[in-house]
């Protein structure tokens, strides 16, 4: 389906980002580790969860982001990621010596 040409005012939707120290705390986590991979440089990797998070509450018909949008961003809890104790195993450093 294309794109229409220019979206007009009246058709634009605002989705209110809430100031939350968690979810800040979050999207700087998300983003460095996108940054780490080599994916996005941090700063535009935050721009990208945060803009993510706004699409998917719009797409929930909710005019505010809340903590649940950032649940796609969650690892999936995969057996081999954990130790035998249980707690998560640490990741593999990305940086090279």
């Amino acid at each position: 389906m294309p794109l229409p040409a220019k979206i007009e005012d009246e058709k634009k939707v605002n989705v209110a980002f809430p100031r939350s120290k968690e979810l800040e705390d979050r999207i700087v986590e998300y983003a460095m580790e996108l940054d780490n991979y080599g994916v996005q440089s941090a700063v535009r990797a935050q721009d990208y969860v945060k803009t993510f998070m706004r699409a998917n509450a719009l797409l929930n018909n909710r005019a505010k982001v809340t903590k649940s949008d950032l649940y796609p961003y969650d690892p999936p809890a995969i057996p081999q990621q954990y130790g035998s104790d249980g707690n998560r195993k640490p990741r593999p450093s990305t940086h090279q010596e």
